[in-house]
């Protein structure tokens, strides 16, 4: 999740961030979990969060009365952007995008490593379009517990389902994996 405070706009009171503050770090798990819920698309968790983290900010900036209920303050403004974000058009245009690449830093040690780098960036490219192919709701609960670190009993709170039907998921998609790849994640060419 990118730095919300990246964004923030200039020319915000220091009571503004302080309150700002306050009320992220009590309502970030909450919110992440209610946007992941509702999106269309895994790709636009990012972008939805931080816009509601804007809109936050910038609500407590042009009022300074106390909010008493942070954590529905938040989701209010949470279903605005979710609404606002996807258009008509865009409910019809969302497409699944989980393939999120790993960055590969620092000097290469040696060409092998070069090699591994291509070998593993294809192996993720060809896993995330298996992925892609999966049902929304697999693509949810996957992103949720592998990608935001969520135990199976947030991710199914979050998403409205039954602890039983996230494992179901989770295992379902790690035994078609298992399947088609061997332990070290080299595709296994003689199945």
């Amino acid at each position: 999740m990118k730095a919300v405070a990246e964004r923030k706009p200039k020319g915000v009171s220091s009571l503004a961030n302080t309150r700002f503050e306050e009320i992220y770090n009590s309502t970030k798990d909450s919110t992440l979990r209610y946007i992941a819920s509702k999106c269309h698309s895994l790709g636009d968790i990012d972008d939805i969060y931080q816009n509601v983290y804007l809109a936050v900010l910038e609500a407590l900036d042009r009022n300074t009365e106390p909010i008493n209920e942070p954590e529905a303050f938040v989701i209010g403004i949470a279903k605005r952007q979710v609404w606002r974000y996807y258009s008509l058009g865009e409910k019809l245009k969302a497409l699944i995008s989980i393939e999120h690449e790993p960055a590969y830093s620092g000097e290469l040690a040696a060409e092998g490593d070069l090699e591994d780098i291509v070998a593993d960036r294809e192996l993720i490219r060809e896993i995330a379009g298996l992925l892609r192919e999966k049902p929304l709701k697999t693509q949810k609960v996957i992103f949720l517990h592998y990608s935001r670190g969520l135990s199976i009993s947030e991710t199914a709170q979050a998403l409205g389902m039954k602890e039983s039907t996230v494992k179901r998921h989770i295992y379902s998609t790690l035994e078609e994996l298992r399947r088609r790849y061997r332990i070290d994640g080299r595709r296994d060419r003689y199945e």
